[in-house]
């Protein structure tokens, strides 16, 4: 089996071959196949998913991976070091992860006292801090 195998499999699906920014070749899923997944609130467009691969050493290498805004907060979630025949099941895997996130909250440890606050609270936290930090300098 060809180290293109897999992908000319997921080509014949309707994925679309592109070639990214440093040369690396990548196909990613059309709209379709990104149905039913959690729309990004910045663009209400469905997460971008993508397979990539590369081969050292004469043995190919997968991963599958899903990006996309949350929140306002910008994820990637990635399947690694994979091979051919755990292509289907990793697009599975991440295709759940990325519907769990709804529930994953992401904390931000404040790098003053430790405590956390919602990533998506960044902003407004850090004008607080500064607010904080300017009177009592002040």
């Amino acid at each position: 089996m060809s180290a293109l195998d897999p992908i000319q499999r997921l080509q014949a699906q309707g994925w679309r071959w592109e070639v990214g920014t440093l040369g690396a070749p990548y196909v990613w899923a059309p709209r379709e196949a990104r149905a039913g997944l959690r729309r990004c609130e910045c663009n209400d467009k469905p997460p971008l998913l993508v397979v990539r691969w590369s081969c050292f050493s004469g043995a190919p290498s997968y991963e599958v991976e899903i990006c996309g805004e949350q929140d306002g907060q910008w994820l990637k979630l990635t399947a690694y070091s994979l091979g051919a025949e755990q292509i289907d099941a990793a697009i599975a895997r991440v295709r759940r992860a990325w519907g769990e996130t709804e529930r994953i909250e992401t904390f931000v440890p404040c790098p003053t006292c430790g405590s956390g606050f919602r990533a998506r609270d960044v902003p407004e936290r850090m004008r607080e801090m500064l607010n904080e930090r300017d009177s009592d300098h002040g």
